[in-house]
This record gives C-alpha cells, structure tokens and sequence, in this order.
C-alpha cells in the first residue's frame, strides 16, 4: 500500500509509458518511485544532514538496461 502511494505520487506510471515510448523493443522489468543518497563509502549512514539533500525520482528497468 505505501509502495503504491509514493509510485502515485511520483508518477511512476508516467516514467514507465516515456521508457515505452523511447525504447519500444525492450520489456519493462520493474518501475518505481526510488531514494538515491549519495554517500562517500557503502556503509549504512542511519540519519544525518546529508538526507536533506537526498535525490527522489523513479527506476525503469527493463531487459536490456
């Protein structure tokens, strides 16, 4: 269900039908709304002011990217 409602609100839908459009010979394996933090290193960070700045948009996957 909050999967649902952040895909609503960043229109993921959208993204998807714009892949679709742009590459219409490749499958669409997974589209959602997604959080990207940049991070010097992969270790968790739990909070701190850099979540402030952290990206929001979507991912479109699809079979050949």
């Amino acid at each position: 269900m909050m999967r649902d409602a952040a895909d609503s609100l960043n229109a993921s839908s959208h993204a998807g039908r714009i892949v679709e459009r742009r590459y219409p010979d490749e499958e669409i394996k997974f589209c959602t709304a997604a959080t990207i933090l940049d991070a010097p290193d992969e270790q968790p960070i739990g909070w701190s002011l850099r979540r402030l700045f952290q990206r929001r948009g979507n991912v479109v996957l699809t079979d050949r990217r």
